[in-house]
Protein backbone atom coordinates (compact mmCIF):
# COMPACT_ATOMS: atom_id res chain seq x y z
CA UNK A 1 0.00 0.00 0.00
CA UNK A 2 2.79 2.43 0.98
CA UNK A 3 4.84 1.51 -2.12
CA UNK A 4 1.86 2.15 -4.38
CA UNK A 5 1.25 5.50 -2.72
CA UNK A 6 4.92 6.55 -3.05
CA UNK A 7 4.93 5.58 -6.72
CA UNK A 8 1.83 7.70 -7.33
CA UNK A 9 3.38 10.83 -5.79
CA UNK A 10 5.99 12.82 -7.78
CA UNK A 11 9.56 12.97 -6.56
CA UNK A 12 9.12 16.62 -5.55
CA UNK A 13 6.30 15.58 -3.21
CA UNK A 14 8.53 13.00 -1.56
CA UNK A 15 11.32 15.57 -1.09
CA UNK A 16 8.92 18.03 0.46
CA UNK A 17 7.51 15.31 2.74
CA UNK A 18 10.96 14.31 3.96
CA UNK A 19 11.81 17.97 4.51
CA UNK A 20 8.65 18.33 6.56
CA UNK A 21 9.58 15.40 8.80
CA UNK A 22 13.12 16.70 9.28
CA UNK A 23 11.86 20.19 10.15
CA UNK A 24 9.46 18.84 12.76
CA UNK A 25 12.20 16.69 14.30
CA UNK A 26 14.58 19.65 14.56
CA UNK A 27 11.87 21.82 16.08
CA UNK A 28 11.08 19.21 18.74
CA UNK A 29 14.77 18.79 19.61
CA UNK A 30 15.31 22.55 19.87
CA UNK A 31 12.31 22.92 22.19
CA UNK A 32 13.56 20.06 24.39
CA UNK A 33 16.95 21.78 24.70
CA UNK A 34 15.34 25.11 25.56
CA UNK A 35 13.15 23.51 28.22
CA UNK A 36 16.11 21.61 29.69
CA UNK A 37 18.28 24.74 29.85
CA UNK A 38 15.58 26.75 31.62
CA UNK A 39 14.74 24.02 34.19
CA UNK A 40 17.67 24.65 36.63
CA UNK A 41 16.87 28.36 36.89
CA UNK A 42 13.23 27.63 37.69
CA UNK A 43 14.21 25.01 40.31
CA UNK A 44 16.63 27.43 42.01
CA UNK A 45 13.97 30.15 42.14
CA UNK A 46 11.46 27.71 43.64
CA UNK A 47 14.04 26.60 46.23
CA UNK A 48 14.77 30.17 47.37
CA UNK A 49 11.01 30.88 47.53
CA UNK A 50 10.42 27.88 49.83
CA UNK A 51 13.29 28.90 52.16
CA UNK A 52 11.97 32.45 52.63
CA UNK A 53 9.22 33.42 55.11
CA UNK A 54 5.63 33.69 53.85
CA UNK A 55 5.63 37.47 53.01
CA UNK A 56 9.03 37.16 51.34
CA UNK A 57 7.89 34.15 49.31
CA UNK A 58 5.04 36.24 47.93
CA UNK A 59 7.43 39.06 47.00
CA UNK A 60 9.87 36.63 45.39
CA UNK A 61 7.11 35.07 43.31
CA UNK A 62 5.90 38.46 42.10
CA UNK A 63 9.43 39.65 41.31
CA UNK A 64 10.20 36.43 39.43
CA UNK A 65 7.06 36.84 37.32
CA UNK A 66 7.22 40.61 36.71
CA UNK A 67 10.92 41.59 36.84
CA UNK A 68 12.48 38.62 35.04
CA UNK A 69 15.63 39.01 33.00
CA UNK A 70 15.29 39.45 29.23
CA UNK A 71 16.64 35.96 28.47
CA UNK A 72 14.71 34.19 31.23
CA UNK A 73 11.75 31.97 30.39
CA UNK A 74 8.35 33.52 31.04
CA UNK A 75 6.31 31.87 33.77
CA UNK A 76 2.58 31.12 33.57
CA UNK A 77 1.08 30.87 37.05
CA UNK A 78 -2.49 29.91 37.96
CA UNK A 79 -3.48 31.81 41.11
CA UNK A 80 -6.43 31.13 43.43
CA UNK A 81 -7.30 33.34 46.41
CA UNK A 82 -9.75 32.66 49.24
CA UNK A 83 -11.23 35.38 51.48
CA UNK A 84 -13.60 34.86 54.43
CA UNK A 85 -15.62 37.68 55.97
CA UNK A 86 -17.56 37.78 59.24
CA UNK A 87 -20.07 40.63 59.29
CA UNK A 88 -23.09 41.76 61.30
CA UNK A 89 -26.24 40.19 59.91
CA UNK A 90 -27.55 43.56 58.72
CA UNK A 91 -24.36 44.20 56.70
CA UNK A 92 -23.97 40.77 55.11
CA UNK A 93 -26.27 41.15 52.09
CA UNK A 94 -25.27 44.78 51.27
CA UNK A 95 -21.58 43.86 51.42
CA UNK A 96 -22.11 40.79 49.23
CA UNK A 97 -24.03 42.87 46.68
CA UNK A 98 -21.39 45.61 46.73
CA UNK A 99 -18.60 43.13 46.04
CA UNK A 100 -20.58 41.51 43.23
CA UNK A 101 -21.17 44.92 41.61
CA UNK A 102 -17.41 45.55 41.48
CA UNK A 103 -17.20 43.25 38.45
CA UNK A 104 -18.96 45.96 36.44
CA UNK A 105 -16.09 48.34 37.20
CA UNK A 106 -13.13 45.97 36.68
CA UNK A 107 -12.19 43.41 34.03
CA UNK A 108 -13.94 40.69 35.98
CA UNK A 109 -16.41 37.84 35.47
CA UNK A 110 -18.72 36.31 38.08
CA UNK A 111 -18.41 32.51 38.19
CA UNK A 112 -20.85 31.84 41.03
CA UNK A 113 -22.95 33.94 43.40
CA UNK A 114 -25.19 32.58 46.14
CA UNK A 115 -26.86 34.03 49.24
CA UNK A 116 -29.01 32.34 51.89
CA UNK A 117 -31.17 34.31 54.29
CA UNK A 118 -31.55 33.57 57.99
CA UNK A 119 -33.80 30.62 58.80
CA UNK A 120 -35.07 29.17 62.07
CA UNK A 121 -32.01 27.06 62.82
CA UNK A 122 -29.50 28.47 60.31
CA UNK A 123 -27.84 31.86 60.02
CA UNK A 124 -27.50 33.87 56.83
CA UNK A 125 -24.47 33.23 54.63
CA UNK A 126 -23.31 33.99 51.11
CA UNK A 127 -20.62 33.02 48.61
CA UNK A 128 -19.12 34.78 45.60
CA UNK A 129 -16.59 33.46 43.06
CA UNK A 130 -15.02 35.75 40.43
CA UNK A 131 -12.14 35.86 37.95
CA UNK A 132 -10.22 39.13 37.77
CA UNK A 133 -7.61 40.15 35.20
CA UNK A 134 -4.18 39.91 36.82
CA UNK A 135 -3.19 43.58 36.19
CA UNK A 136 -6.35 44.75 38.02
CA UNK A 137 -6.18 42.25 40.89
CA UNK A 138 -4.51 44.65 43.34
CA UNK A 139 -7.08 47.38 42.68
CA UNK A 140 -9.94 44.87 43.00
CA UNK A 141 -8.66 43.62 46.37
CA UNK A 142 -8.26 47.21 47.53
CA UNK A 143 -11.84 47.96 46.49
CA UNK A 144 -13.07 44.95 48.47
CA UNK A 145 -11.61 46.39 51.65
CA UNK A 146 -10.71 44.51 54.81
CA UNK A 147 -13.82 45.23 56.90
CA UNK A 148 -14.82 41.94 58.51
CA UNK A 149 -11.98 40.01 56.82
CA UNK A 150 -10.93 37.16 59.15
CA UNK A 151 -9.14 34.74 56.80
CA UNK A 152 -7.13 35.02 53.60
CA UNK A 153 -5.17 32.41 51.67
CA UNK A 154 -3.36 32.12 48.32
CA UNK A 155 -2.79 29.02 46.20
CA UNK A 156 -0.54 29.08 43.12
CA UNK A 157 0.13 26.40 40.52
CA UNK A 158 2.80 26.60 37.83
CA UNK A 159 1.35 25.98 34.35
CA UNK A 160 4.48 26.96 32.43
CA UNK A 161 5.27 23.47 31.13
CA UNK A 162 1.70 22.96 29.89
CA UNK A 163 1.70 26.31 28.07
CA UNK A 164 5.09 25.63 26.43
CA UNK A 165 3.96 22.19 25.25
CA UNK A 166 0.71 23.53 23.80
CA UNK A 167 2.43 26.45 22.04
CA UNK A 168 5.03 24.10 20.54
CA UNK A 169 2.27 21.78 19.34
CA UNK A 170 0.41 24.73 17.82
CA UNK A 171 3.50 25.87 15.94
CA UNK A 172 4.22 22.38 14.58
CA UNK A 173 0.61 21.77 13.55
CA UNK A 174 0.42 25.12 11.77
CA UNK A 175 3.59 24.29 9.82
CA UNK A 176 2.20 20.88 8.86
CA UNK A 177 -1.11 22.43 7.80
CA UNK A 178 0.62 25.04 5.61
CA UNK A 179 2.80 22.40 3.92
CA UNK A 180 -0.20 20.16 3.28
CA UNK A 181 -2.05 23.08 1.73
CA UNK A 182 0.95 23.75 -0.51
CA UNK A 183 1.05 20.14 -1.62
CA UNK A 184 -2.69 20.18 -2.22
CA UNK A 185 -2.41 23.22 -4.51
CA UNK A 186 0.23 21.54 -6.69
CA UNK A 187 -1.14 20.94 -10.19
CA UNK A 188 0.74 17.66 -10.68
CA UNK A 189 -1.11 15.94 -7.82
CA UNK A 190 -3.23 13.00 -8.88
CA UNK A 191 -6.78 12.36 -7.69
CA UNK A 192 -5.64 9.73 -5.18
CA UNK A 193 -3.01 12.09 -3.82
CA UNK A 194 -5.59 14.87 -3.44
CA UNK A 195 -7.95 12.60 -1.50
CA UNK A 196 -5.16 11.45 0.80
CA UNK A 197 -3.90 15.00 1.36
CA UNK A 198 -7.38 16.34 2.13
CA UNK A 199 -7.94 13.55 4.64
CA UNK A 200 -4.64 14.31 6.38
CA UNK A 201 -5.32 18.04 6.25
CA UNK A 202 -8.67 17.51 7.99
CA UNK A 203 -7.03 15.49 10.76
CA UNK A 204 -4.32 18.10 11.29
CA UNK A 205 -6.88 20.91 11.35
CA UNK A 206 -8.89 19.05 14.01
CA UNK A 207 -5.78 18.64 16.19
CA UNK A 208 -4.96 22.31 15.65
CA UNK A 209 -8.42 23.44 16.79
CA UNK A 210 -8.17 21.24 19.91
CA UNK A 211 -4.75 22.71 20.74
CA UNK A 212 -6.09 26.26 20.30
CA UNK A 213 -8.95 25.46 22.68
CA UNK A 214 -6.55 24.17 25.33
CA UNK A 215 -4.33 27.25 24.92
CA UNK A 216 -7.34 29.52 25.42
CA UNK A 217 -8.26 27.53 28.55
CA UNK A 218 -4.75 27.92 29.98
CA UNK A 219 -4.78 31.63 29.15
CA UNK A 220 -7.98 32.06 31.15
CA UNK A 221 -6.34 30.29 34.10
CA UNK A 222 -3.04 32.18 34.05
CA UNK A 223 -4.06 35.65 32.86
CA UNK A 224 -6.87 35.92 35.43
CA UNK A 225 -6.96 35.29 39.17
CA UNK A 226 -9.81 33.35 40.73
CA UNK A 227 -11.08 34.81 44.01
CA UNK A 228 -13.55 32.92 46.21
CA UNK A 229 -15.30 35.00 48.87
CA UNK A 230 -17.25 33.53 51.78
CA UNK A 231 -19.53 35.63 53.99
CA UNK A 232 -20.72 34.62 57.48
CA UNK A 233 -22.67 36.29 60.26
CA UNK A 234 -20.40 37.61 62.98
CA UNK A 235 -20.90 35.59 66.20
CA UNK A 236 -21.93 37.45 69.36
CA UNK A 237 -22.18 36.48 73.06
CA UNK A 238 -25.93 36.99 73.04
CA UNK A 239 -26.31 34.72 70.05
CA UNK A 240 -28.12 31.45 70.51
CA UNK A 241 -25.31 29.65 68.68
CA UNK A 242 -23.88 28.53 72.05
CA UNK A 243 -26.83 26.19 72.67
CA UNK A 244 -27.38 25.58 68.97
CA UNK A 245 -25.91 22.03 69.12
CA UNK A 246 -28.40 21.11 71.87
CA UNK A 247 -31.28 22.58 69.88
CA UNK A 248 -30.17 20.69 66.80
CA UNK A 249 -29.92 17.44 68.80
CA UNK A 250 -33.45 17.84 70.20
CA UNK A 251 -34.79 18.73 66.78
CA UNK A 252 -33.12 15.72 65.17
CA UNK A 253 -34.30 13.40 67.97
CA UNK A 254 -37.90 14.54 67.52
CA UNK A 255 -37.62 14.11 63.77
CA UNK A 256 -36.32 10.54 64.20
CA UNK A 257 -39.11 9.67 66.67
CA UNK A 258 -41.94 10.92 64.50
CA UNK A 259 -40.37 9.35 61.43
CA UNK A 260 -40.41 5.99 63.23
CA UNK A 261 -44.06 6.48 64.24
CA UNK A 262 -44.93 7.27 60.64
CA UNK A 263 -43.22 4.07 59.47
CA UNK A 264 -45.15 1.98 62.03
CA UNK A 265 -48.46 3.52 60.96
CA UNK A 266 -47.62 2.89 57.32
CA UNK A 267 -46.84 -0.76 58.08
CA UNK A 268 -50.12 -1.17 60.05
CA UNK A 269 -52.19 0.32 57.24
CA UNK A 270 -50.47 -1.93 54.70
CA UNK A 271 -51.13 -5.02 56.89
CA UNK A 272 -54.82 -4.25 57.60
CA UNK A 273 -56.31 -5.76 54.38
CA UNK A 274 -54.43 -9.02 55.00
CA UNK A 275 -55.71 -9.18 58.60
CA UNK A 276 -59.29 -8.93 57.35
CA UNK A 277 -58.71 -12.08 55.30
CA UNK A 278 -56.51 -13.99 57.75
CA UNK A 279 -58.61 -13.61 60.94
CA UNK A 280 -61.81 -15.33 59.54
CA UNK A 281 -59.69 -18.05 57.95
CA UNK A 282 -57.86 -18.80 61.19
CA UNK A 283 -61.17 -18.81 63.12
CA UNK A 284 -62.72 -21.33 60.70
CA UNK A 285 -59.67 -23.60 60.90
CA UNK A 286 -59.67 -23.54 64.71
CA UNK A 287 -63.38 -24.37 64.80
CA UNK A 288 -62.95 -27.36 62.49
CA UNK A 289 -60.04 -28.71 64.52
CA UNK A 290 -62.06 -28.53 67.75
CA UNK A 291 -65.02 -30.36 66.22
CA UNK A 292 -62.76 -33.21 65.10
CA UNK A 293 -61.28 -33.46 68.55
CA UNK A 294 -64.74 -33.78 70.14
CA UNK A 295 -65.70 -36.63 67.83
Amino acid sequence: MQEHFMKGIPRSFAIIGFSLIATLGLTACQQGQDAASSAPAGQMAAGFAKMAPAPQRMMLAQEAAQDSAPGEQQQFIEEHRYLRFQLPEADLQPTWQKHADLCQKFDCEVINANIQTTQQYQQARATLSVRVARPQMADFLKALGDAGLVESSIDRQDRTDEVIDVEARLKNLEEVRDRLRGLLNTQSASLGDVVQLERELGRVQGDLDAAKGKRAYLSNLTEKVRIDLNYEVQPTFSDSSIIQPLIDALYNSGAVFFRSVAEVLTFAVALLPWLILLIPTVWILVTLVRRKQRK
